[in-house]
């Protein structure tokens, strides 16, 4: 199987990557991986796939070792493991910040996933927020 693409140039141009050997360093070692593979992580990446890997790695060590972890404007989808698995797990504070109906999300999920572990809900966004964020995270 012979590996080829297209890709965009620095100037916004299409260029052909024929070379098989270019190509596949394109897909795994590019800056931009494919936005999906963050929403949808069940869907194959087909490209940036070392990229991608190594952010959810990255991502699943800082969880673990924080004291304290901020979830601001992100709804709960049990169904992205590799965001929700890695939430449940840590022993960290999680301070959680989505509106009113994801703070019902949320406890609904911290119910079954966390219920021994404190944590902090704020049932309005960001900017109503910050203030407490700010605290909980001490920032002040």
């Amino acid at each position: 199987m012979s590996l080829s693409g297209v890709g965009m140039t620095t100037n916004g141009r299409v260029r052909v990557i024929s070379d098989p050997q270019e190509f596949n360093s394109r897909i795994n070692g590019d800056a931009f991986p494919p936005v999906m593979s963050y929403f949808q992580p069940d869907k194959a990446t087909m490209s940036g796939v070392s990229f991608v890997n190594a952010q959810r790695k990255r991502f699943r060590q800082l969880v673990e070792d924080a004291t304290v972890v901020a979830i601001v404007g992100v709804r709960v989808r049990p169904s992205d493991h590799h965001i929700w698995d890695a939430l449940q797990h840590t022993a960290a504070k999680l301070v959680y910040c989505s509106g009113s109906e994801g703070g019902e999300e949320f406890l609904g999920w911290k119910q079954v996933a966390r219920p021994s572990l404190e944590d902090k809900v704020f049932h309005g966004y960001f900017k109503e927020s910050l203030d407490g964020l700010c605290t909980e995270l001490n920032l002040r």
